[in-house]
């Protein structure tokens, strides 16, 4: 048999890897092939449960989009296809030419300061953020938020962290607030997320 699925949002070929790595170790696939550029996945098959194949898909596989400087992780919703994809062959890119992997806290850590964000803030017990490199707190509102990078977790979606790219006037300095977010949320960092939210953004 030969089932087309449509995956058109899935725009990290990490993720596509390996859902089509793992599909390939099911019992019964003979071949699996796709194309993240025309957002389909081709599979070969015996007379296997097409909708298990589709929730093993859509359990696995994401897509990246961003907003306001924010990386947002958005679910692929596969959808069975009559057709088949007008390219050929349906073949993903070896591993090898695939593109940067998605960036990691501390990858968007050391990136940010070699951008010059080179200080460190956090939240105090009283819902401010306080510098290190000089010592003062401040209203979260009142500092300017230059970037906004989110991470969802790799084996829980509520397992994320938020790291800010800030600069305050009242002392010149530039560099980087972050915490987790979501439901584990410290609350002292929860308040000075929406503290966050009414500060002026680049």
């Amino acid at each position: 048999m030969h089932t087309n699925l449509r995956v058109d949002g899935a725009n990290c070929p990490f993720c596509l890897n390996d859902v089509i790595d793992h599909l390939r170790t099911i019992d019964g696939i003979t071949s699996v092939e796709s194309s993240i550029s025309e957002g389909c996945i081709a599979i070969e098959h015996d007379d296997l449960d097409v909708a298990g194949l589709v929730d093993t898909i859509r359990n696995s596989l994401h897509g990246v989009t961003f907003a306001a400087n924010e990386i947002v992780m958005s679910p692929i919703d596969p959808k069975i296809s009559v057709l088949h994809c007008s390219h050929e062959p349906h073949r993903i890119q070896p591993s090898t030419e695939l593109p940067k992997r998605l960036e990691t806290v501390t990858d968007a850590l050391a990136r940010l300061r070699a951008d010059g964000y080179t200080s460190d803030f956090f939240a105090t017990d009283q819902g401010e953020l306080a510098c290190r490199g000089c010592d003062l707190t401040m209203d979260p509102a009142d500092v300017r938020i230059d970037q906004t990078i989110r991470f969802e977790g790799d084996s829980n979606p509520d397992d994320q962290d938020i790291v800010f790219a800030i600069e305050w006037g009242g002392c010149g300095c530039r560099g980087v607030y972050s915490a987790a977010y979501g439901p584990t949320t410290p609350s002292e960092d929860a308040v000075v997320i929406r503290r966050l939210a009414r500060a002026p953004r680049l």
